[in-house]
């Protein structure tokens, strides 16, 4: 080390160098100071990741360099270094970069090496997701490198955000993909969908609404209801619960009421679209011949079998009639229900015009459908009946149908193939479609028969074709397996119940302790007869007779010992509840039994009720119960029950005692009586209006004016079908609007607006009222049907307004036209300045003026004149239809 004199010399020669390069600076340092550089050590390649923009470390090249002076010392040096090129034709490539080195002209260099890296992320662009659902996020996401390349990087190394499906709406999830020193920023845009409802379909059926439609993007979890408003009242909503899966929404609504109903479907927190329903109320929709011998007729709604047949079968009277217009009576009629079809069949052949009525039907809910009247046109029956084809019931009996009802046939043969008779028996019954033959239980399976049936005539006497017609079948194998009796259930003293294996050809021959019984087959368990006989006691034996399968297989007879006791259990009370009749609307108690019962006696009541926290005793006697038709039910309406009592919202907390030993019996023999008591708790509702079948008739039918006509009801009528226009019908004539101006008492009237110039002509027409319904029915009135005068209503217009003088405008009409003394214009200058109101003086049929006083100037006549109608205006044709001035008439000159 140097002394500090040494030093301070050093300094200044130094400081003697800079001066002498700054007054010549053409000479260097080096030539200043006498030391140069020799050389430099070049710098060692870099191998650099991440480019520029991305890179976390920036590439840095050295900011110095080291030399080698001439005094042979070292030191070093600042360098300033050429640019780097980030072009990716240099990926993986060296590349040589020239530096300056301070004091010395002499150059460096650095090879750098640019090695791939990731320039940005290829977003992938996600499927919508529902509300609460998890994300569908790929497994893997491009990476697009500098050199063009794009590779498939695992979704786990982006660090992305948790997701978030909470709510509906546009949302984000950040990343930062980190390569090999670089980092790459930004996030993937996703839609958080709120459920989309769309393709509603609503289809009403039986009094229920079937509701279905796509549903896309459901809330996890999400709870799908039919949302249903009674009459469109959306404040008094039915709630459903429906089925959603795969995207699909299913509901039915069942027991609506007839009339316009709305609904919405409600996914999770999105409602769709209210939409309208309406549940017609049943009606027949047609009735047509099928052949000479049957007629359909259609109903719209399920119907209750009970109010067209009688208990055995036949036809109750009034229900249907076929009235022939061409003295070619139908006879007799029988039917037979099938679904929502009535098949009549007539006694007779039918041919020409006849009027089917159907009356006095209800539907399953028991609402009355209208009478229903319509005239038939029948072809003559020309077409023979054919068989149609056979059907194998079982091992020993054949189904041959016909295509139309035939008469009764004894004379068909069976014949085995070398010509011999075959034992089958079986006959066609008159009317039949159809024939079902039993083959004996000594005909061998598998032996071909060949039935034969010859001169078959249909009802219309038309012959079977061909004729004769045959068909073959054969008798099937017997399964090997003989009907054995599975079960005997003592019921009671009377009766048995005995149920075999299999279903049985026809019912076995049984006693009981010597007496023969009577047996009647199960209606939907055909394996299961009851057998009633006289009444025994203890233990006795029950000869069930040989039994044969529908294979014909036969069991030998059985006798079995079964010991009959008496029934000693009383009904028990199962269940009480409050109900609203579909009919009158009124609620009623139910109490329910574990069997069938009977009612014993009447009931008193005796008890308390509560309402705003006031508690009234309740005490009533001679109460009747009412048995239902499943026998284990009994009723009561409840305005009966409290009579004196009956407290609407009131809770209700009550004792039914029975007059008899008890409130019910059962149908033993003897009977037992149920529990004497019964206590119950409700809270009392309101009694709806009964459902009335009242039909609304028409008392007078006027015609007030050419435009106005006036329809008197004789009793109070349902609203909204008596101001329905389309119920009245004018033949020539449109019936604008109806309106119900009073619907009380005797004054139940609706006036009907006339379309003006809907009527072009005078003279009598066809008028009908028909589908109008009376206050509270549920049933729609007869078609009223009269003829009545009218008027032509076209009113009178003005064809031309003609300044013929200074003081008179003449009036040219489109018809012929009267006047009275009323004021009718007032005469405008300029549309605006009054030139005063005047009456036309009629001057020809079609002619009229108006006097002006004083005349018209030149001035007002330039600025125009015009004719402006006023209230008063009383101008008509010959038939009292007034003017019609839409506008203010133009005068010309």
């Amino acid at each position: 080390m140097g002394t500090k004199k040494s030093n301070k010399l050093y300094a200044a020669a130094a400081a003697l160098a800079v001066t002498a390069s700054a007054v010549a600076p053409g000479l260097t340092a080096d030539a200043a100071s006498k030391v140069t550089v020799k050389s430099i050590t070049a710098p060692k390649s870099i191998s650099h990741y991440g480019g520029y923009t991305f890179a976390v470390k920036k590439l840095s090249l050295p900011k110095t360099v080291k030399v080698l002076l001439s005094n042979k010392k070292y030191e070093n040096r600042s360098v300033k270094w050429g640019k780097v090129s980030y072009d990716k034709k240099y990926i993986g490539k060296y590349q040589t970069i020239s530096g300056t080195v301070s004091g010395t002209t002499k150059k460096v260099s650095i090879k750098v090496k640019l090695n791939n890296y990731p320039v940005d992320v290829v977003e992938p662009k996600l499927d919508p997701v529902a509300v609460g659902e998890k994300l569908n996020l790929p497994s893997t996401i491009d990476v697009k490198y500098k050199d063009g390349k794009v590779i498939a990087r695992s979704a786990k190394s982006f660090n992305l955000t948790a997701e978030k499906t909470d709510k509906a709406g546009m949302m984000k999830l950040s990343y930062n993909y980190m390569g090999k020193n670089s980092s790459i920023k930004g996030s993937i845009a996703y839609e958080v969908k709120a459920a989309e409802i769309m393709n509603i379909v609503a289809a009403e059926a039986d009094y229920e609404l079937s509701v279905s439609a796509d549903v896309k993007y459901p809330a996890k979890d999400a709870k799908a209801e039919l949302l249903v408003y009674p009459f469109k009242n959306e404040s008094a909503a039915i709630v459903v619960p429906a089925e959603l899966k795969d995207g699909k929404f299913m509901a039915k609504a069942k027991d609506l009421p007839v009339g316009t109903h709305s609904f919405a479907i409600k996914v999770g927190e999105v409602k769709s679209e209210v939409k309208e329903a309406v549940v017609e109320g049943a009606k027949v929709l047609s009735a047509e011949a099928i052949n000479g011998s049957q007629i359909e007729v259609k109903f719209n709604k399920a119907v209750d079998a009970d109010t067209i047949f009688a208990a055995d079968g036949s036809l109750k009277a009034g229900v249907v009639t076929v009235a022939s217009l061409d003295s070619i009576p139908a006879g007799a009629l029988t039917a037979t229900l099938e679904g929502k079809k009535l098949i009549i069949k007539t006694q007779n052949p039918i041919s020409k015009r006849y009027d089917v009525t159907i009356d006095g039907v209800k539907s399953s809910k028991g609402a009355a459908i209208a009478k229903f009247v319509t005239t038939i046109n029948v072809a003559a029956d020309t077409t023979a009946p054919m068989i149609i084809g056979t059907e194998k019931i079982d091992a020993s009996r054949i189904k041959v149908k016909f295509s139309e009802p035939v008469k009764a046939f004894t004379g068909t043969t069976f014949k085995f193939a070398d010509g011999t008779d075959a034992a089958v028996t079986g006959t066609i019954a008159q009317g039949a479609t159809e024939a079902i033959f039993t083959i004996g239980s000594a005909v061998e399976a598998g032996k071909e028969i060949k039935a034969t049936i010859i001169g078959l005539q249909d009802v219309a006497g038309n012959i079977i074709s061909p004729n004769p017609s045959s068909f073959t079948f054969q008798k099937g194998a017997k399964d090997g397996v003989a009907p054995v009796v599975s079960s005997l259930t003592p019921m009671g003293t009377t009766k048995l119940e005995i149920k075999f294996s299999e279903e049985l050809i026809a019912a076995p021959a049984v006693t009981v302790d010597g007496n023969e019984a009577t047996l009647v087959q199960d209606a939907t368990d055909k394996t299961k007869y009851v057998a009633t006989f006289t009444s025994v006691s203890g233990l006795k034996n029950v000869v069930i007779g040989a039994a044969t399968d529908l294979s014909g297989q036969e069991s030998a007879a059985v006798t079995k010992v079964v010991n009959f006791v008496a029934d000693t259990t009383a009904p028990k009370l199962v269940s009480s509840k409050i109900v609203v009749d579909a009919t009158d609307k009124k609620e009623y108690l139910e109490l329910s039994y574990d069997e069938e019962v009977t009612v014993d006696g009447t009931v008193s009541v005796s008890g308390t009720y509560v309402k705003n926290f006031i508690t009234t005793n309740v005490s009533t006697s001679g109460k009747t119960l009412v048995l239902k038709d499943d026998k284990k039910t009994v009723r009561v309406a409840l305005d009966s029950l409290l009579l004196g009592a009956d407290a609407e919202g009131g809770v209700y907390n009550l004792t039914l005692t029975g007059s008899a030993a008890g409130i019910v019996k059962d149908k033993a023999t003897p009977a037992n009586s149920s529990s004497k008591t019964a206590d119950v708790s409700f809270t009392r509702g309101k009694d709806g209006v009964a459902t009335s079948e009242a039909k609304a008739t028409v008392a007078t039918y006027q015609v007030v004016n050419n435009d106005l006509v006036r329809v008197t009801f004789n009793g109070a009528v349902d609203g909204m079908t008596a101001t329905m226009a389309s119920n009245y019908k004018i033949d020539g004539i449109v019936v604008e609007k109806a309106t119900l101006i009073s619907n009380a008492g005797a004054e139940n009237v609706v006036e009907l607006d006339l379309k003006k110039g809907s009527n072009t002509f005078t003279g009598l027409r066809n008028v009908s009222v028909e589908g109008v319904k009376a206050k509270g029915s549920s049933v729609a009135m007869d078609k009223y049907m009269s003829q009545q005068s009218f008027n032509e209503n076209v009113a009178p217009t003005v064809t031309g307004a003609k300044l013929i003088a200074t003081d008179t405008i003449e009036l040219t009409f489109s018809e012929a036209i009267t006047d009275t003394a009323g004021l009718d214009f007032e005469t405008l200058v300029e549309s605006k300045t009054s030139l005063g109101s005047k009456s036309v003086t009629v001057t020809g049929a079609t002619k009229a003026t108006i006097t002006l006083t004083p005349g018209v100037t030149a001035e007002q006549l330039a600025k125009g004149l015009s004719l402006k109608a006023l209230d008063t205006l009383d101008i008509k044709d010959v038939k009292g239809n007034k003017l019609s001035v839409p506008a203010n008439i133009i005068v010309t000159n």
